[in-house]
């Protein structure tokens, strides 16, 4: 987790590395980032929230399309978030 917290990423962590098979540090995965995005918005004024959650949106779409592309035909086990249609709808919300 403090390689996390110091900037690196998922792929450094040998637990973590893409496999298949590690649904449970997946999990924990998902759980450290959301604290980490959730401290980090928290810290931003309201006006620089809005950017920062569109950007992590359309990382998060990038990501999802990297592994749908990444596993061709493959039948995916589990679900992928609809990353996607989240952000045609934070921008349609933030159109209003």
């Amino acid at each position: 987790m403090k390689e996390l917290e110091k900037g690196g990423s998922a792929a450094d962590l040998q637990e973590w590395a893409e496999s298949q098979n590690n649904l449970k540090a997946a999990q924990r995965h998902f759980a450290t980032r959301l604290a980490i995005e959730a401290r980090e918005l928290a810290r931003q004024v309201p006006s620089e929230r809005r950017g920062t959650i569109r950007e992590w949106l359309e990382t998060a779409a990038a990501n999802a399309l990297y592994v749908k592309r990444r596993l061709g035909d493959t039948e995916l086990q589990g679900r992928i978030a609809p990353t996607e249609r989240w952000l045609d709808i934070f921008d349609s919300v933030c159109e209003q």
